[in-house]
């Protein structure tokens, strides 16, 4: 306790003693302001009782002491404390003040900032420290070109309990612009440098870029042209005095899961989660690798890179002998296989396990591992793609080009037509292949009258990786769109795509996608909505052809000025014609939402979805009560239903009290029953309030 009163003490002081000087200056006007909030919650889960406090106090002032200088400042003091069964209280404090000035003259203004954070606990796991300045200038003329300049400094310093870091950056940029009416011309300097005193990494990156920008209209606005120029350069330094061959991780775009038993076939889905950089932070709920699935976990970098390590974190000491395979696609569809059926190191300083392979090309990779059912849950956190550098001595240098040009014409109201062309020149850098990249797209749409829209479109690329004795890839799409306004309660919309790549005169992929669409206003309250797709993917290289298909039913409309309601239906199915994969998948939702009185509305949902492994059903209803302006009730109950989890059942009552227009109490209790485990519960008291 004397130390959670020091940490307040030194904050309120440090914080007033600042405002009260800026508060002192002639002419100052201020606005003052903060929040209080406060809760205490208890749970038994698992006839394990916990406790937990959490008290948060933020203060800020802001003002303007002359007619050219504005400030602010504000300050942040949050404490945590819990406790579990009959173990010792555990607490965390977070210190965080920050503070901001900007000063304007007739030709220049100027900011600065400032901040810094402290985080602790009582057992000393935790020990962060940071703090960051910037300082930001810019000329204020408009007839003549802008110029600005910046600088940054950042410092963090954090000591767990297996390993430690002290890290700081500084940055600088410097650079101005010119516009007007037809031209925009830029050009920016930066030199930022990284060093942390714990592992000896010391690296500079100085970077130059400029940019282009032309646009022109002709013949009264009938044909109008724009061009673009982009240019960056980029050196990086190592100065580290690190030997051996250190792995460098690469940056992925996205992401990417999906529980299959099937690895060589079907698409990941996106999973952000997995690419968060929170290694210490479940990524879902399913991706529990001993819960006896089969995981596919998958990286999407956005394009072509080399890549020969791959890390997998988990959230606990986990060193379970499993059986993994690695594959790569081009198109997160069909999947090749790197290795199969192999084990990985588990470190368990890092708790990660850790694979290598041989260096690849690729834009897509995965992880699949065989299914393993065990009592004590390992949750995946994290998955890293990295690359082995075994030059770290020399510079590094990165030059990308990009220019564009496109040029619109409309002869007429009812016809417009857009041609459009793009290169990429792009050397190689530490996580990248060199590159060059040609496209050109042109599009035409024709609409005469409000009965009809169609519009036609045809893309072009051609891609080459400078670094490999590859071919150039060649991809090409068209593509049209009819629209149609039959009457004020009927409409279509049709539309065809075709897709093709080839590498040099190889034909490797087609496709070709179908989708028709017919909007319905079958009563004044009653919309309808129906769409049937059709796809097929064809592979040249394997002689396979995936066909989909699908159909999605919507039913929407307000029957009365209390209700709404809504229905869907969607079926759809893959299948491919040599290997002979066949899925399906149909789901039904139905929601209703009944304003029974002016003070009490109800909402109903539900849910049903089967494919050839699983059926899942949810059912869900809320009550809310609001008698007066001040007060509002809520219950809610869900029941979930499935033929590969038990089912379970939560109820949950919550109360939200107005004191005033600043202040609100609220509480909540929830309830949760799963069959075959123990009941768990959980209730929280809320306070809130500004000033």
């Amino acid at each position: 306790m004397r130390a959670i009163l020091k940490h307040i003490t030194i904050a309120v002081y440090s914080f007033t003693t600042v405002a009260l000087m800026v508060l002192t200056m002639p002419e100052a006007r201020a606005d003052w302001g903060g929040t209080i909030t406060g809760s205490a919650s208890s749970a038994d889960i698992d006839n394990v009782k916990s406790n937990s406090l959490d008290q948060q106090y933020t203060l800020y002032t802001s003002g303007q002491p002359t007619g050219n200088i504005r400030y602010s400042l504000s300050g942040l003091y949050r404490h945590l404390q819990s406790r579990t069964g009959n173990d010792p209280y555990y607490w965390t404090t977070e210190f965080r003040p920050s503070g901001a000035i900007n000063w304007s003259t007739p030709f220049l203004d100027l900011r600065g900032d400032g901040s810094y954070r402290a985080d602790r606990d009582e057992l000393g796991t935790t020990k962060l420290t940071a703090g960051s300045a910037s300082a930001y200038g810019q000329t204020t003329w408009t007839s003549l070109p802008r110029l600005f300049a910046s600088s940054s400094w950042a410092k963090n310093t954090n000591e767990l309990e297996l390993i430690g870091y002290n890290t700081w950056t500084r940055s600088l940029a410097a650079g101005g612009n010119y516009s007007n009416r037809t031209l925009y011309v830029n050009y920016e300097y930066s030199d930022q440098l990284t060093r942390n005193v714990d592992t000896n990494l010391d690296r500079v990156s100085r970077s130059h870029s400029g940019r282009f920008d032309y646009s022109k209209s002709l013949a009264r606005q009938l044909v109008n042209f724009s061009t673009s120029y982009n240019v960056s350069s980029r050196v990086d330094k190592d100065n580290s005095t690190i030997t051996g061959e250190p792995l460098v991780a690469l940056q992925a775009a996205t992401g990417l899961y999906l529980a299959d038993p099937s690895p060589e076939f079907d698409a990941l889905e996106t999973a952000p989660p997995l690419v968060d950089g929170l290694v210490d932070v479940a990524a879902g709920q399913d991706y529990d690798l001993v819960n006896g699935m089969s995981h596919n976990f998958g990286l999407d970098f956005g394009q072509t890179v080399a890549i020969d390590h791959l890390h997998l974190y988990v959230d606990s000491l986990a060193a379970l002998p499993l059986t993994w395979s690695i594959w790569q696609s081009s198109d997160n569809l069909n999947w090749n296989p790197v290795a199969t059926n192999i084990g990985a190191p588990f470190s368990t300083l890092f708790l990660r396990y850790e694979f290598a392979f041989t260096q690849i090309q690729t834009r897509y990779i995965k992880l699949t591992v065989s299914p393993q059912l065990l009592n004590t849950p390992v949750d995946v956190t994290e998955i890293r793609g990295l690359i082995t550098r075994t030059d770290i001595t020399g510079n590094e240098r990165t030059t990308d080009q990009r220019g564009s040009a496109r040029l619109q014409f409309r002869p007429s109201k009812w016809v417009s037509w857009d041609v459009s062309g793009d290169a990429v020149r792009q050397s190689a850098s530490l996580s990248t292949l060199a590159r060059q990249e040609d496209a050109a797209q042109t599009s035409m749409r024709f609409d005469p009258a409000r009965m009809m829209d169609l519009a036609v479109r045809y893309q072009w690329s051609r891609t080459n990786y400078t670094d490999t004795d590859e071919e150039f890839t060649y991809s090409s799409a068209a593509g049209a769109v009819l629209r149609s306004q039959w009457s004020k309660s009927v409409s279509t919309a049709a539309t065809i795509d075709r897709t093709e790549e080839q590498a040099g005169e190889t034909r490797i992929r087609r496709g070709d996608r179908s989708r028709l669409e017919l909007r319905t206003l079958v009563l004044p309250a009653l919309r309808v909505t129906s769409q049937f797709a059709y796809s097929e993917d064809e592979r040249f290289d394997t002689g396979d052809k995936v066909f989909s298909r699908s159909i999605n039913n919507n039913f929407e409309g307000e029957p009365t000025d209390r209700s709404q309601i809504s229905v869907t239906y969607r079926y759809e199915t893959r299948s491919a014609r040599i290997s002979a994969v066949r899925k399906y998948q149909t789901s039904v939702g139905a929601r209703l939402s009944y304003r029974l009185t002016n003070t009490i509305s109800m909402v109903g949902n539900t849910t049903m979805t089967t494919d050839p492994v699983r059926e899942d059903r949810s059912y869900d209803g809320i009550v809310s009560w609001t008698p007066t302006y001040k007060i509002s009730l809520g219950g809610a109950f869900n029941r979930i239903e499935s033929s590969q989890t038990e089912n379970a059942n939560q109820y949950s009552l919550q109360l939200v009290y107005n004191w005033s227009l600043r202040t609100e109490i609220s509480a909540s209790y929830s309830l949760n029953e799963r069959e075959g485990d123990n009941t768990s519960s959980s209730g929280r008291l809320s306070l809130f309030t500004r000033f």
